[in-house]
């Protein structure tokens, strides 16, 4: 019994760690284009 709980824990923790993981991914692929469009934008802007 104990190992069964031991192997669900770890199939529960891999999954988590796979959702963590695609949403770290997300995050930064979204800032990115941010602090890209930002930089484009800041220097195709007319200076104030």
């Amino acid at each position: 019994m104990h190992v069964l709980q031991n192997d669900a824990f770890a199939e529960a923790s891999g999954i988590l760690a796979g959702t963590f993981r695609s949403m770290n991914n997300t995050v930064q692929r979204q800032s990115c284009r941010w602090l890209c469009g930002w930089l484009l934008r800041s220097r195709t802007a007319p200076p104030d």
